[in-house]
């Protein structure tokens, strides 16, 4: 039996592979599943459509449901690999924040910055950060 221990690195490695493939092809009856209890987003109190009356997926009309999970399957399909970085930030004990900057049109960027940040980065940290990179971002 071999006894020589891994790194950390190949922990980490191994981590995005299983995590990828976790994400590879999504079962769709599995995705449906997981999306027919819960509320469509766009519903939910404090979206931004004021009064709307929350709703879960589950009570759309079957095919407008069926649609909906197969576009869901889509997205999913269609995502960038991030798996290595994911890993990574949890291990470095990094959170993602929802505040990105885009270059370019929104509909057709060019790039995106995602960021993350330690649990313990106040919001005018952050904010400073991200008025920095926008500015940065935004030089002829």
């Amino acid at each position: 039996m071999n006894t020589d221990q891994p790194t950390h690195d190949d922990l980490r490695t191994e981590a995005a592979r299983q995590l990828r493939y976790m994400t590879e092809d999504p079962e769709g009856s599995l995705v449906a599943e997981r999306m027919d209890p819960e509320v469509i987003p766009s519903t939910a109190p404090g979206s931004d459509h004021p009064g709307a009356r929350p709703r879960r997926w589950g009570q759309l009309d079957i095919n407008v449901f069926d649609a909906a999970s197969e576009g869901v399957r889509d997205l999913i399909g269609a995502a960038a690999d991030i798996t290595t970085w994911a890993v990574a930030l949890g291990d470095d004990g990094l959170h993602p924040a929802p505040e990105e900057i885009t270059i370019g049109a929104a509909r057709s960027p060019r790039a995106r910055i995602h960021l993350a940040f330690a649990a313990d980065a106040t919001r005018a940290e952050r904010d400073e950060l991200i008025e920095r990179l926008q500015a940065l971002v935004n030089l002829p």
